[in-house]
């Protein structure tokens, strides 16, 4: 890890914005107003990734296929806001903003809320600045592929060196599926994914954030994003999954 070159935080509305009939956009910028066009964004509701912006395209997470959407022309001056259309009540909750470039990351949290009338209001809850973490680590995966047994594997993933992974936040994901989270020390497993993931938290004191996977599909074979967070620190890595 090192002090990345452009610093930057997350910004959103100064009060309530309202929403009309069944479109809202969640705003969010970047202060000062630099360029997020190279950079990496992804907006997640809970455990479900609602959408990644990367290498300059925008893929839509399952679910809100036809419903979410980025201003990529305002990208060049920092707006990293999401627009949501066709909003139900499943809809509602709290979306984190995460922008990530190269070795920092922003990250702030938008609650779209309803209200008595039957529209819905969002606020910002907190922002988190980048500032230099005090903790340096890396990832470190299997030598090669894993390969699973039957219908269990697990995707193993590391820190280095070995601390504790206690109080870190750790994400996994595949594609733009949410797998797990790993927050306040508790595990929420993604939508798809209930009963068939976990990690071993008696391990995580060892820096072991390996993922657990049972009763294993087709669909599940593939390029699996480890993503462990302390304080202002983000690290990722990428294990595949083959038969």
């Amino acid at each position: 890890m090192a002090t990345a070159s452009n610093e930057f935080k997350l910004t959103g509305p100064s009060g309530t914005e309202w929403y009309n009939r069944s479109a809202v956009t969640l705003s969010c910028r970047l202060s000062p107003e630099i360029s997020a066009v190279n950079m990496e964004i992804r907006w997640f509701q809970e455990t479900d990734c609602v959408c990644v912006y990367k290498n300059r395209e925008v893929t839509e997470g399952r679910g809100y296929e036809g419903k979410v959407s980025l201003f990529t022309q305002e990208l060049g001056k920092g707006n990293v806001s999401l627009q949501l259309r066709d909003c139900t009540p499943l809809d509602v909750g709290h979306y984190l903003c995460q922008v990530t470039d190269g070795d920092s990351t922003g990250e702030m949290t938008v609650t779209m809320k309803q209200s008595s009338r039957e529209q819905r209001s969002l606020k910002i809850q907190k922002e988190i600045n980048m500032a230099t973490a005090s903790n340096e680590f890396k990832l470190i995966g299997p030598s090669g592929k894993e390969w699973y047994n039957h219908s269990a594997v697990t995707l193993s993933c590391r820190l280095s060196p070995e601390i504790s992974a206690v109080n870190m936040e750790i994400r996994w994901f595949k594609e733009t599926d949410c797998v797990c989270v790993y927050k306040n020390r508790e595990v929420t497993e993604g939508r798809g994914y209930r009963g068939r993931v976990s990690l071993d938290t008696q391990e995580l004191e060892r820096g072991n954030v390996s993922l657990q996977l049972r009763d294993c599909r087709g669909s599940d074979f593939g390029d699996y994003l480890c993503q462990v967070t302390d304080g202002d620190r983000t690290e990722d890595i990428t294990v595949q999954m083959n038969i």
